[in-house]
């Protein structure tokens, strides 16, 4: 498996994860907690969406 698949895959239970913890304990939502769970949502996005750009320029040998 490439490593573009792993990072999707990753992401993916990320977003499933911060989504549960949302559902689950939203009564108790601070403002720290909320911060954590964008940065975590936000930075692996901004890597993935670098990831495939440099992979559309031909910077990263893809299969």
């Amino acid at each position: 498996m490439d490593p573009f698949k792993t990072m999707i895959i990753m992401y993916v239970l990320t977003v499933i994860f911060v989504v549960y913890n949302v559902l689950t304990y939203s009564s108790q939502m601070n403002v720290f907690v909320s911060i954590l769970f964008s940065i975590l949502i936000v930075f692996p996005l901004l890597a993935i969406l670098a990831y495939y750009k440099n992979i559309v320029r031909g910077d990263i040998g893809g299969r």
